[in-house]
């Protein structure tokens, strides 16, 4: 399985989108892609593409008075949600 895989199926699978905002790792264990195999580039771009929606359901929410659980958004080898920060992250902001 390919990035353009994962492309195809958020661009025509509901369900598959929603459980891969929620549960990227483990939503793509479900559908048979190997996180391992995808290139680190396009880890890195799908993970930015989690975070920053999770991230703006998060605001969304809070306008209307809702608290959103956090949810990871890691994919390559280490996990990581709103509450930590990638050492690339920190490398970035120097």
């Amino acid at each position: 399985m390919t990035t353009k895989t994962i492309t195809k199926l958020l661009q025509s699978d509901t369900k598959f989108t929603a459980q891969f905002i929620v549960q990227p790792k483990e939503t793509l264990a479900e559908y048979g892609i190997e996180a391992d195999d995808l290139d680190a580039d396009d880890v890195r771009a799908l993970e930015s593409v989690v975070r920053l929606t999770q991230d703006q359901l998060r605001a969304n929410a809070r306008l209307i008075g809702v608290e959103v659980a956090t949810a990871n958004w890691g994919i390559g080898g280490g996990c990581c949600n709103s509450k930590s920060v990638g050492i690339r992250d920190l490398t970035a902001r120097r």
